[in-house]
């Protein structure tokens, strides 16, 4: 589930076959936009957040809104390529 959590980080699955590398892209594109934010792989997603500092607000998201669009339509054209070379 792609989604933000209540701590304000924002989850971004990656355990769905050989589209990590495209996922982590997206998670680093998201951190670079939004200030004192880093991109971290867990067992299954790579999440976007502060770690144990403050959390992500929802203001700092909006305003990096038009980057994440353009990271989330990079996101899309790699999952297609990938799709097409199955």
């Amino acid at each position: 589930m792609l989604g933000f959590e209540r701590s304000g980080t924002v989850q971004i699955p990656w355990a769905i076959g050989d589209a990590k590398a495209a996922f982590r892209g997206f998670a680093e594109a998201v951190a670079a936009v939004i200030p004192g934010a880093v991109s971290y792989e867990t067992l299954k997603m790579w999440r976007v957040g502060r770690g144990g500092k403050q959390p992500l607000r929802v203001e700092e998201i909006l305003e990096a809104g038009k980057a994440i669009r353009d990271a989330l339509a990079q996101l899309e054209t790699e999952l297609a390529g990938l799709a097409q070379s199955e």
